[in-house]
């Protein structure tokens, strides 16, 4: 009885190894799957607090809504630490569409907040009236 008992032990243990081995690449396969998507997840997660999307989307909602900011739009707009200049133009012509700025304002503040290669990147700058641009700021205008 107990040769059987221990014969039966071996069998049981000898097709879980048998059956983990055939599922092996499989699982592996899963791993690999679950890792990639694990690594694309925190790289998304990583850019969202670098570049502040989520106190920007509060605060766009805010704009949107026509609720009062805790903070002006201009301190958002230069402050270094709340994420890049597409970001903060996004945010800006939230803010001009929804009625809050004039025209002839918009072009000036972005140049005091953007540099200039990156208005040309962002192909801005076909609108700018260069007539009005500070001193200091014309200095830098190379046409």
């Amino acid at each position: 009885m107990p040769a059987e008992i221990g014969s039966n032990i071996l069998n049981d243990n000898t097709e879980k190894l048998t059956s983990a081995i055939t599922s092996l690449p499989q699982l592996l396969e899963r791993k690999r799957l679950l890792d990639a998507h694990t690594s694309i997840a925190t790289a998304i997660l990583k850019q969202i607090k670098d570049r502040k999307l989520d106190t920007f989307f509060e605060l766009e909602t805010k704009l949107m809504s026509r609720a009062a900011l805790e903070r002006g739009v201009l301190d958002i707009l230069l402050d270094p630490e709340m994420g890049v200049p597409e970001d903060k133009m996004r945010f800006f012509l939230i803010y001009y569409l929804m009625g809050q700025v004039e025209m002839s304002k918009v072009s000036l503040h972005f140049i005091q907040i953007l540099s200039f290669e990156e208005l040309w990147k962002l192909d801005f700058n076909c609108r700018v009236n260069w007539t009005s641009l500070p001193q200091h700021l014309k200095a830098r205008v190379v046409i």
